[in-house]
């Protein structure tokens, strides 16, 4: 649904640009038959092309953000607990 989702956003654009080039429509038929074909995976095939790299990259900077924010959590609450003690 993922890869449909963006197909769907991106067709809403180029519907206005390419809607004069022959057998647009229907190269749009083959390419959803293509994604929701079980035989032929096309939505996992672009997923794990495309999508997949980049999820990881973002899951990746998305757990250093997390780690970051936690390492400036706790050296505030240390700060605090030594501003209380003195």
């Amino acid at each position: 649904w993922v890869i449909y989702g963006i197909f769907t956003a991106f067709e809403s654009i180029t519907d206005l640009l390419l809607f004069w080039v022959p057998f647009y429509e229907l190269i749009k038929i083959f390419f959803y038959f293509y994604l929701f074909s079980p035989q032929l995976k096309g939505a996992l095939t672009i997923y794990f092309a495309l999508l997949e790299p980049l999820v990881d990259k973002l899951a990746k900077i998305e757990s250093n953000a997390v780690d970051a924010a936690n390492n400036v959590r706790d050296s505030l609450s240390n700060s605090i607990k030594d501003n209380k003690k003195k």
